[in-house]
């Protein structure tokens, strides 16, 4: 078994991870909204209690509601990137791969491999937010808004993998 079979079978093998993503995302997005909606009944019910802030409450209803959407959302921050559609489930088809000859299968099972990995940075970076929503990494090394920014621009780049690699090609002036 040569490296392009075995790369290609775990491309082909791998794809069902990128459901797992956004399954994952609509977990993690329905325990953060009832969180928020549990934080919300106890700072109502309990005057003088511990303080909790609407905007806490709100974030925190915001984000669980983004991830729930997890994979409209990396095509939305594709779309504003690029001003192009994006973001789907499955094997990537890279138009450019044929240029490689035997090796497109290769090539696209790699470019698959790699859609996958973006779909969990941008579901890691939407968990993100919501820690930097909580005071959590403020400055400095953690801060976790910047790195769940990055984490979801990245992830949508990645997801979308083909189109990124168009740019950077027209971007640098590569033809291959």
């Amino acid at each position: 078994m040569d490296l392009t079979t075995i790369v290609t079978q775990l491309g082909a093998t791998i794809v069902e991870f990128q459901s797992l993503a956004a399954a994952a995302a609509y977990g993690v997005g329905l325990w953060y909204i009832a969180k928020a909606v549990n934080r919300g009944i106890k700072a109502s019910s309990q005057p003088g209690g511990a303080e909790t802030s609407g905007a806490a409450i709100f974030t925190t209803l915001l984000i669980g509601a983004v991830l729930l959407n997890l994979t409209n959302t990396m095509g939305d921050l594709w779309e504003t990137m690029t001003g192009e559609r994006g973001a789907g489930f499955g094997m990537v088809s890279y138009s450019g791969a044929s240029a490689a000859g035997v090796f497109a299968p290769a090539i696209n099972a790699i470019f698959t491999i790699v859609s996958t990995f973006g779909w969990w940075y941008g579901f890691k970076g939407l968990t993100m937010f919501k820690k930097a929503s909580e005071g959590h990494g403020s400055g400095g090394y953690e801060d976790y808004a910047w790195k769940g920014f990055i984490h979801a621009i990245g992830g949508a780049a990645m997801v979308n993998i083909g189109s990124t690699v168009d740019a950077f090609k027209e971007t640098v002036g590569l033809t291959f």
